[in-house]
């Protein structure tokens, strides 16, 4: 008998991107170990009997591409990491494979994925806050980077984050008071255990080149010290003449394990993102102004932007996060973030320069303003987790007390003036305008805001099929508004506890059901008044949630959660008083797939029906009717396949739908509902020992025109009563080619 044993390789797939020299191709990357010679054993004189072969494979990495993108553990705040099988909420997690795979680079290109999210823009899409359920998010408290809270009004890149983890729904039980809006998390890149280098470039319609590197590894005694490098540059014109883009991106991610129980984190990261020249937001609804949304205009047509005006966000980020294994049982987690946000200069001239086109009739006039919304924010968050696990006689216990918060304080341009009217067009005949004047200033402090909360929890397992989740926060909350002079205009001090419960029955292994109640505290809203800035107590909202998850063949999971949610509704009345007596109620369910429907054929999306209804507001023409900008039908389907005649050549498609959204407080203008269809290939091969992945892609293949996104600030229950308390519509995309190369050394 001759015995050959075969060493089958396995891959372990890395992307990412360094500078590239104007070339129109990019990509992300994967590396492959190659096959060991077979050896052969002594000869056996037993002649009948036959050879033996014995192959082994890796199983493939949780969240890879050859995964099917399924995640099956998120971070889960002070339940630190935990199955999402057997979870009592709902998640969606966009793994790095898919963000490089579809060239991602902002939270717009990706919170599609999710389709309960939508983005709350400000300014532009890619400077909005993110949301699920059609719930207004906070500033800080619903989003998260590494589990410690972060500024949402900022441009988070993709290529710097390891997967981005969306909890749908009510989690104020387990962070602290927090919007029902959901709770966003990224996740960095973390070091690799063998060496990686990445190096992409790649292009975007009309011209926008960027250069990308990502390096991975360990070093020192004992691998002790471990790194993750990405580097980024891109510049160019977009999918319209005159815009500019223009991204950096510098962020280190070190470990030290000290032993094989406890690691200290260190991540660090400045970025900048210019954006200038692209369609400004169309704003609507105020007296002497447009009542009714016009359709949408091609986005690509010149002269609905401002030439030199735009957007502007730098940002620098570092944290420590320390992690140490007592036992097999019990675990610490502490870490801190210190975070600097500046939204302050005009993109090319040195000055504040925020552009939007006022709509002054039904007929498509507007005047073109440019506006000073300059903003400095400085955040400091904490966490601190002890979890464990203990018995009790036949009770199972998975414990856990901790803290997490943050003080944050922000900083108000100096003598900000009204917006300057710079011209006038309409949308049938636009004009292109440009935007010079530096007209920079000094700043002041004008808000601070604190939370610390206090959270503890134990999962109390009963039968290996019935378990019950009791969490609780208590959150000290604080926030003071200051006028130039530094004089406390309105303030806060309020104490308030979170509780929720869940009860998880698990028939099977591969299915769980879960009953969820949450009622979560959260900050109050800071409205603008006719007698200055008042600051509302803080409310409370509820979660109420039926859901059922199911894994099959160990390679497709579907999900299904059906909720009532409600929250009050702040607004300013027609006299400009703030009250916060209205009520918004989201009945809604969601449904997911994620994985491998057939070999080579992956799934990865779903469809969200929402009920989102105003009640008790101020007015009775505004009692009932739906919420501004919030669909009650949106879907989103990522379906991939690997060519079985051609190694190495994935087809995929991404098909999107959003229905149509009320456009005003009273239901009497409309954005109307729109699908989008992307098309893109991949094809992975080995030349010189370089593996190299070559990705070509077109968003919005139909070209179609589209409303991405409506704002209705200060969450009015009542129609506008100026300018600045108007509603905004954001244009989506035209039809956008991207590529790309990636080379893994």
């Amino acid at each position: 008998m001759t015995i050959r044993p075969v060493a089958i390789g396995f891959h372990s797939e890395r992307k990412f991107a360094m500078k590239s020299t104007r070339i129109v191709l990019l990509a992300s990357v994967a590396w492959m170990a190659g096959a060991a010679s077979p050896g052969r054993a002594a000869d056996d004189p037993s002649p009948e009997l036959a050879d033996v072969t014995v192959e082994s494979t890796a199983p493939a990495a949780e969240g890879s591409a050859a995964a099917g993108y399924r995640v099956k553990h998120a971070d889960m705040g002070p339940l630190g990491s935990q199955s999402v099988q057997d979870t009592p909420y709902s998640i969606t997690t966009v793994p790095a494979d898919l963000i490089e795979n579809q060239q991602a680079k902002t939270i717009k290109d990706i919170i599609k994925y999710d389709p309960s999210a939508q983005i709350e823009p400000r300014g532009d899409l890619d400077f909005g806050r993110p949301q699920t359920r059609g719930f207004e998010n906070a500033v800080t408290q619903n989003t998260r980077i590494d589990g410690l809270n972060s500024y949402t009004i900022m441009a988070y890149p993709m290529e710097e984050y390891q997967s981005v983890e969306i909890l749908n729904g009510a989690a104020g039980g387990l962070y602290g008071a927090s919007s029902p809006g959901g709770v966003f998390n990224f996740i960095p890149k973390r070091p690799t255990d063998t060496p990686m280098q990445d190096i992409t470039v790649g292009y975007d319609s009309l011209g926008v080149f960027t250069e990308h590197a990502d390096l991975g590894g360990r070093a020192g005694p004992d691998n002790m010290f471990g790194y993750r490098i990405n580097a980024l540059h891109g510049d160019g014109t977009s999918y319209v003449d005159h815009s500019h883009r223009e991204r950096e991106l510098l962020s280190g991610d070190f470990d030290v394990r000290f032993n094989n129980d406890t690691r200290l984190e260190l991540n660090i990261s400045h970025y900048v993102d210019n954006e200038s020249g692209f369609p400004a937001a169309f704003v609507y609804g105020a007296p002497g102004y447009a009542t009714q949304l016009p359709a949408a205009p091609d986005p690509a047509k010149a002269g609905y932007g401002v030439i030199g005006a735009g957007q502007t966000l730098q940002q620098d980020i570092g944290s420590l996060r320390l992690e140490h294994q007592f036992n097999a049982d019990w675990k610490l987690t502490l870490g801190g973030l210190y975070e600097q946000s500046d939204r302050t200069m005009n993109p090319t001239a040195g000055a504040p320069a925020d552009p939007f086109l006022a709509l002054t009739n039904n007929s498509g006039a507007y005047k073109v303003y440019v506006s000073d919304t300059g903003l400095q924010t400085e955040l400091f968050s904490n966490l601190a987790y002890l979890n464990g696990h203990l018995q009790t006689g036949s009770l199972g216990h998975d414990v856990f007390i901790g803290s997490n918060g943050y003080q944050q304080t922000m900083h108000t341009r100096v003598g900000t003036a009204a917006p300057v009217d710079i011209g006038s067009a309409s949308i049938d005949d636009p004009i292109q305008y440009s935007w010079d004047t530096p007209d920079s200033g000094s700043f002041y402090k004008s808000a601070t805001a604190g939370q610390q909360a206090l959270v503890v929890g134990d999962t109390v397992s009963f039968t290996p099929h019935w378990s019950v989740l009791f969490a609780a926060s208590g959150s000290w909350l604080t926030s003071r508004s200051f006028s130039k002079a530094g004089a406390v205009t309105a303030h806060y001090d309020a104490f308030g506890i979170s509780p929720t419960v869940s009860l998880i029955y698990k028939p099977l292994a591969n299915l769980t059901t879960y009953l969820t109640y949450a009622d979560a505290l959260q900050q109050g809203d800071t409205l603008t008044t006719t007698t200055g800035t008042t600051i509302l107590p803080p409310y409370r909202s509820t979660d109420l949630e039926i859901g059922g998850k199911i894994t099959l063949r160990d390679s497709l999971d579907l999900s299904l959660a059906v909720f009532d949610m409600q929250r009050p509704w702040s607004y300013l009345t027609s006299t400009g008083t703030a009250t916060n007596s209205g009520q918004q109620r989201n009945v809604g369910f969601e449904t997911a797939a994620k994985g491998k429907l057939l070999d080579g054929l992956t799934v990865f999306g779903g469809f969200t029906w929402l009920d989102p209804e105003l009640t008790s507001t101020a007015s009775a023409a505004t009692t009932g009717k739906l919420v501004v900008g919030v669909p009650r039908y949106q879907a989103n389907m990522y379906v991939e396949y690997a060519l079985p005649g051609v190694a190495g050549l994935t087809l995929d498609l991404n098909a999107h739908y959003t229905g149509r959204r009320a456009a005003n407080a009273t239901n009497t203008s409309w954005a109307a509902g729109y699908a989008t269809l992307d098309l893109g290939l991949r094809y992975e091969m080995t030349a010189y020992g370089t593996r190299l992945t070559w990705r070509a892609g077109v968003e919005n293949v139909t070209n179609t025109r589209y409303w991405a996104a409506i704002l209705a600030p200060n969450q009015q229950g009542v129609m506008p009563t100026s300018l600045s308390t108007s509603y905004a519509a954001f244009l989506g995309a035209p039809m956008t080619l991207h590529a790309s190369l990636t080379a893994s050394f």
